[in-house]
């Protein structure tokens, strides 16, 4: 009965694995040549499952939809990894099969366990090799060095996922819930595979898996279970049209850029870019950094589909707000206010991808927590490192003249800023180029100003047109 399944299987979605009847493959028509089977390989062990290998999936499966193979095969050799990554690519997997109408086989070489067991379970079909291992998938997180069980309002959560994933397509969900719940008592009564909550409901049964273990599978016990469709000796058949995606340099240098690390480094470049830039009017270098290090930070968020052009709408449309409360039209905080929740909301959406992808009810929270802790964690680091390196720049090199970005401040300029008394009408000499802060200097003192929004370059005059508490406004003078 499994092997004419696994016969109808081929024929419909030519998937051709190897320990088929040599007989069959003649069965293929000269037309199938033109067809091939796409193949995904998730088969990190050392790293597991991470947002790069999110970023693998989606390249793989944007590029299956244009291709159109006759299926696809994703080999599977995972101890698991990040559930929040993996939970994306469960859900990618379903919607294409679902949308694109092409199956997607999972062919588990050896692991597919935690949650690389979901991956399993979110495929049309489940093929295995004969040292497959399937399941054990109770979420952990590390604690003071240690790897530690999740709680139990987490478990709750992944074990519905689990069963979830597995009625999808026909599965136990016993057998499912099993993989992450300790305390399940999974049992075959008669022709049935149910779960027990407690030993003293057990009857003649033939116990598959004891309470206070988790449920793990050899190739064998998958089949028994109707978990997996079909065994094989070998991976492949050596004659079929196989194409492995692979991603291109473009590619994987993006998915580079995605990484926690990376993209807190450009975070950490660009804010001291910046900061250099605004704390030295006219230099230029640094703020182009600093703009280049912030488009790489996007293009990784992009990439990964965790923001929209939404959150960079919403910071530029905030900054905006700021500007025009602080130059042009006062409203005694208001836009100042709407301004700065617009770029907050706007930079958290930028900096900690998929912020808008997790659910906050309290069992999904839970559940993507410590992916949302875990970006935090780099966020907060990052900005710490930058204010202490924004403190040393400012302790260290700006005491004493110095040589940046090609600009030379001349021995002979004042080092410190003192509070004069300004006029409005007063006329000035830029000392440094306005962009649109700066310095000028009046009456031989060097003071802070700002310009409305224009570039003023240095030596050229201006005068004082509005002083706003310490800020004072100014504009070029007119010849």
């Amino acid at each position: 009965m499994l092997f004419r399944r696994i016969i109808c299987l081929v024929c419909f979605s030519s998937l051709c694995l190897a320990e088929l009847p040599d007989h069959f493959f003649s069965q293929i028509s000269s037309s199938s040549q033109e067809k091939f089977i796409g193949r995904i390989s998730i088969t990190d062990r050392k790293n597991g499952i991470t947002e790069a290998t999110w970023l693998y999936v989606k390249a793989a499966l944007d590029a299956y939809k244009k291709e159109r193979p006759r299926c696809i095969i994703l080999e599977l050799d995972t101890p698991g990894g990040e559930l929040f990554a993996a939970e994306k690519i469960s859900n990618a997997l379903k919607s294409f099969d679902a949308e694109e109408g092409i199956p997607v086989i999972a062919y588990v070489n050896n692991w597919a366990v935690s949650a690389g067991a979901l991956l399993a379970y979110s495929c049309r079909y489940i093929v295995v090799a004969k040292d497959a291992t399937m399941g054990a998938a109770t979420p952990v997180y590390e604690k003071d060095g240690n790897m530690t069980e999740a709680p139990e309002k987490v478990n709750s959560v992944v074990r519905a996922e689990f069963a979830n994933k597995a009625a999808l397509f026909g599965r136990n969900q016993d057998v499912a819930r099993a993989m992450v719940d300790p305390d399940s008592i999974l049992v075959r009564r008669g022709d049935k595979i149910i779960a027990l909550h407690d030993a003293s409901e057990l009857k003649n049964d033939e116990v598959i898996s004891p309470k206070g273990k988790l449920l793990t599978l050899t190739a064998q016990e998958l089949l028994d279970l109707h978990v997996a469709d079909y065994l094989v000796e070998k991976p492949f058949a050596e004659s079929l049209p196989i194409k492995t995606f692979e991603m291109t340099p473009q590619e994987k240098i993006v998915a580079f850029f995605a990484t926690p690390a990376v993209s807190s480094l450009l975070i950490f470049v660009a804010l001291i870019c910046f900061y250099i830039e605004f704390s030295t009017p006219g230099v230029a270098i640094p703020g182009l950094i600093g703009g280049v290090a912030l488009f790489l930070v996007l293009v990784g968020s992009f990439a990964q589909e965790a923001i929209t052009w939404f959150e960079p709408l919403c910071l530029l449309a905030g900054l905006l707000l700021v500007f025009v409360e602080v130059f042009f039209f006062p409203t005694l905080g208001i836009l100042l206010l709407v301004g700065g929740l617009l770029s907050v909301f706007g930079l958290l959406g930028i900096l900690i991808p998929g912020l808008r992808q997790i659910s906050f009810e309290p069992g999904a929270f839970t559940l993507f927590g410590g992916y949302l802790l875990n970006r935090l964690g780099w966020l907060s680091g990052t900005f710490l490192l930058a204010l202490v390196t924004g403190i040393f720049i400012a302790r260290f090199l700006t005491r004493r003249p110095f040589r940046l970005s090609g600009i030379i401040l001349p021995d002979s300029m004042p080092t410190h800023v003192e509070q004069v008394e300004a006029n409005v009408g007063d006329r000035a000499t830029v000392s440094a180029p306005m962009r649109p802060s700066g310095k000028i200097l009046l009456n031989g003192r060097l003071l802070s100003a700002m310009s409305r929004g224009e570039f003023i370059e240095q030596g050229e005059e201006v005068t004082i047109t509005e002083i706003r508490g310490n800020t004072i406004i100014v504009e070029r003078r007119q010849q």
